[in-house]
């Protein structure tokens, strides 16, 4: 069963005190920055090879060299 919640602010810092980080944060957490950079996945399918050529092709055993 969980103890009941502090009402008075002495109470509040008390418990604070005897369990610290037991409340939630109010505040939320900064995020990092997002970057825009283009990657593989930015076009479906095709379009990619569209833009970065034909995939090399293959050689007598398979080999992409």
């Amino acid at each position: 069963m969980k103890p009941t919640r502090p009402i008075d602010h002495k109470q509040a810092l008390e418990e604070e005190r005897l369990h610290p980080g037991s409340e939630p944060q109010r505040v939320p957490q900064p995020q990092p920055p997002r970057t825009r950079r283009r990657h593989k996945a930015a076009l479906a399918g095709s379009q990619n090879a569209d833009l970065e050529g034909p995939k090399p092709k293959r050689g007598p055993r398979g080999m992409s060299t």
